[in-house]
């Protein structure tokens, strides 16, 4: 996941160690066609699939 310049200024960050990034993660989903449908952004402490259940 990329890290935007507001992340690191503002909000609640987070640190996952298994990916070695600080700061948020954004959490995607898309239909078929490859559009957004939402979009969550979670601290980077947040376990992928923990916040795919709270995205769906």
């Amino acid at each position: 996941m990329r890290q935007s310049r507001r992340d690191r200024l503002h909000g609640i960050r987070g640190y996952d160690p298994e990916k070695k990034i600080s700061g948020r993660k954004r959490q995607v989903a898309v239909d078929t066609c490859g559009v957004p449908v939402m979009v969550l952004l979670t601290p980077a402490d947040v376990i992928a699939r923990d916040a795919a259940r709270t995205l769906l």
